[in-house]
């Protein structure tokens, strides 16, 4: 079991959240319980609640990369607006070979013509519009 959050209100009664999850209509959900000063449990129930569960973190940052394998042009789209992202190639000896950076958008253009072929990894790097961060790495095939 892993061990659980606990939370003094200001009536003195202290509530344990248990981090185990509980699926209910392919919902994350907290199963939160408070105790009186006794250690009694006075109140038992299930947080479904999207806004206020910290273990729903909202939608998926998700990247889309194409055409991958590519002879030259890539189009990087997200499923959402950034309001930055930073696009860095790597080779896989892990030399960074371009960074690109963009502000307030949902779509970016890479020009990787001028490079060998062979495999490239694209770390994308983007600050989200409820500003959290987001990081995804994407495998990329540079043909001809």
């Amino acid at each position: 079991m892993k061990s659980p959050f606990v939370y003094l209100s200001r009536v003195g009664v202290i509530m344990v959240m248990i981090l185990g999850s509980v699926l209910t209509q392919a919902q994350p959900c907290n199963l939160v319980m408070q105790y009186d000063a006794n250690g009694q449990r006075i109140k038992r129930f299930v947080n479904c609640d999207p806004e206020n569960n910290p273990a729903n973190p909202g939608p998926r940052f998700y990247p889309f990369v194409y055409p991958n394998p590519t002879v030259g042009g890539l189009t990087v789209a997200y499923n959402e607006l950034v309001l930055n992202v930073q696009l860095q190639l790597t080779n896989m000896q892990g030399e960074i070979l371009l960074v690109v950076e963009d502000q307030a958008t949902s779509r970016t253009q890479l020009d990787i013509s001028s490079f060998v072929p062979g495999t490239y990894l694209l770390s994308i790097f983007a600050r989200r519009e409820d500003y959290t961060d987001a990081t995804e790495t994407v495998s990329i095939i540079k043909i001809e």
